[in-house]
């Protein structure tokens, strides 16, 4: 299955990145790859969750990693990753 992420969803785990590598650059790391393990697991597995209905009116569906979550939209061929939100951030869940 093909794997899209969003300039949104991009940005998102560049922010993430940088924020934590500024006090410390190895747990940076270790939560990118924990992001890109779930999301690849999201690809390959069959784990479906409940749509939710954005703030812009658009549906998703979620995963949480906490203090992360995962917006993503999936169909047969591919999986978009339209968000990667720390859940401190402004709700985006109607």
């Amino acid at each position: 299955m093909n794997i899209l992420v969003t300039r949104t969803a991009r940005r998102d785990l560049t922010e993430t990145y940088d924020f934590i590598a500024s006090s410390n650059p190895d747990a940076a790391r270790r939560v990118l790859d924990q992001l890109f393990e779930v999301i690849r697991q999201l690809a390959v597995g069959d784990l479906k969750r409940p749509e939710v209905r954005l703030v812009d009116g658009r549906r998703a569906r979620r995963w949480s990693i906490a203090p992360y979550r995962i917006y993503y939209r999936r169909s047969a061929r591919q999986i978009v990753i339209v968000w990667v939100y720390h859940q401190a951030r402004r709700p985006i869940e109607k």
